[in-house]
């Protein structure tokens, strides 16, 4: 997917549908990935009528931070974003432990402290597709991991009762710079990314560039749908554990799902649930990947009362939708 404001809009809209009118606060490192997620999120900002707030997170470790806190602070007030700065505690980098893992906690810990006294919706991070590479690649080389490992970065979870959500995700790194350079985005480069002492510089700065002249660029794109697939087959698994026969109304092939129930999930996730009930229910004939779609975003938009897909048919009463499935003799 190519990163422009209208790919990034509708993405936001596709897989962030309850996003607008809230207070988001955008976590700004002033690298060029969270500049220029910044300027996205404020381009979108009228059209989702989006209040946004933007924090720089000081670690306490190298002395261009106070250039860096300055120059996030410069380009809010340019945007007319309300800024913050947070700060690690003095002792921080005394402690034992793995500090990357340690550090990573302490800044959503600050985030969403600052979050909750702001009354803030979702924090928003600058995390892309190669960042979820690399962090497959480290899970399964570094520790063997299960299949829950294997959900990689997660677009929109919760983390110290914040929601948190990463809208950049879909979109290279390549694409980002492509972004902020074209629009002319300041930026500053955090030397120390450059240090192969740390585990993830390694893999992105030895393994992966390796993977890609043995096996092509393209070839870990694949790694960003596997996680992807397994996001989606997780979270259907736990919805229909919970709410299959609590909620849903089995009656004679057709199941009635409340509307809040509906705009809580985005349009992927019901592509892979209607994909998966059609299984459930011994399909009476494949539905291609268009058809499905176009049911999925029908439930999500609800602004028809009605949507045929042989052999599906979903119809919209007061609050609720209604699947029904089918059979050929029927059609």
């Amino acid at each position: 997917m190519t990163l422009t404001t209208r790919t990034f809009r509708r993405h936001l809209e596709h897989t962030f549908p309850t996003l607008k009118g809230h207070r988001l606060l955008v976590a700004c490192s002033s690298g060029a990935d969270s500049m220029t997620l910044l300027h996205l999120l404020k381009e979108a900002e009228k059209p989702f009528q989006l209040n946004l707030l933007v924090c720089y997170v000081d670690h306490r470790l190298r002395k261009e931070s106070l250039f860096e806190a300055e120059l996030v602070a410069k380009e809010a007030e340019k945007l007319h974003i309300p800024f913050f700065s947070l700060s690690f505690d003095k002792d921080f980098w005394d402690k034992e432990g793995n500090m990357e893992e340690r550090a990573r906690k302490e800044r959503y810990r600050l985030l969403a402290n600052l979050a909750q006294k702001e009354n803030i919706s979702a924090v928003v991070t600058a995390h892309h597709a190669d960042d979820q590479i690399e962090t497959l690649l480290m899970r399964i080389l570094d520790r063997g991991t299960g299949v829950d490992g294997l959900k990689g970065i997660l677009p929109d979870t919760v983390l110290y009762d914040v929601r948190v959500i990463r809208p950049l995700l879909p979109f290279s790194k390549e694409e980002i710079v492509h972004y902020q350079t074209e629009h002319t985005i300041p930026h500053a480069e955090d030397d120390s990314n450059n240090n192969r002492a740390i585990r993830r510089n390694f893999f992105r700065k030895e393994i992966i560039p390796s993977l890609h002249t043995s096996l092509g660029k393209n070839s870990l794109n694949h790694l960003t749908t596997l996680a992807q697939n397994v996001q989606d087959d997780s979270v259907f698994n736990t919805f229909t554990a919970t709410l299959f026969w609590e909620v849903w109304k089995k009656e004679e092939m057709s199941y009635a799902i409340p509307l809040d129930v509906i705009r809580a999930k985005n349009v992927n996730f019901w592509i892979s649930a209607l994909h998966k009930l059609l299984s459930i229910v011994d399909t009476f004939g494949h539905l291609g990947r268009k058809p499905l779609e176009d049911c999925a975003h029908f439930l999500m938009k609800q602004e028809k009362k009605r949507c045929n897909a042989y052999p599906l048919v979903i119809t919209i009463e007061q609050d609720f939708a209604t699947i029904k499935f089918v059979q050929k003799n029927n059609k």
